[in-house]
């Protein structure tokens, strides 16, 4: 039904709640933490051995996404700190909170996992990205 009271977030009341739904390929910008899912990158990312390195080489800003289910950082530091323009860009991703071997991906790099972020005012902020192994948040 495309009607709104039926709606997912009017019947879960997510207005009240103040959390926003967050549509397929909407990019969010959380202080200086760009966030997407993954799936919004060109093709070629499938798969990488270092999944928050692709991430690094697509967008070049820090960044973090879910889209690979598998937990890993990378972080890149260019410039001269004495001179002042020294500039730290990290990205992340994060593991998932599904089912780590589904009928169609059997064998898979899949870990558990999600980050939380906690942010200043300016802008900058701290990242956990956290896994769970054997149900224990480590």
């Amino acid at each position: 039904l495309d009607v709104p009271e039926c709606s997912l977030e009017s019947l879960l009341k997510l207005d009240e709640l103040k959390i926003k739904v967050v549509r397929s390929k909407q990019v969010i910008k959380s202080g200086n933490l760009l966030i997407l899912h993954g799936h919004e990158l060109p093709k070629g990312l499938a798969n990488p051995v270092c999944a928050a390195k692709r991430l690094y080489d697509r967008l070049r800003t820090t960044s973090i996404c879910g889209h690979f289910h598998q937990h890993s950082n990378y972080t890149d530091a260019i410039g001269i700190i004495s001179a002042g323009d020294k500039k730290v860009t990290s990205c992340w991703t994060t593991g998932c909170l599904c089912d780590l071997s589904p009928e169609y991906a059997i064998s898979n790099n899949w870990t558990h996992g999600f980050a939380i972020q906690d942010m200043q005012a300016d802008g900058n902020f701290s990242l956990f990205n956290l896994m769970i192994i054997n149900g224990k948040v480590h």
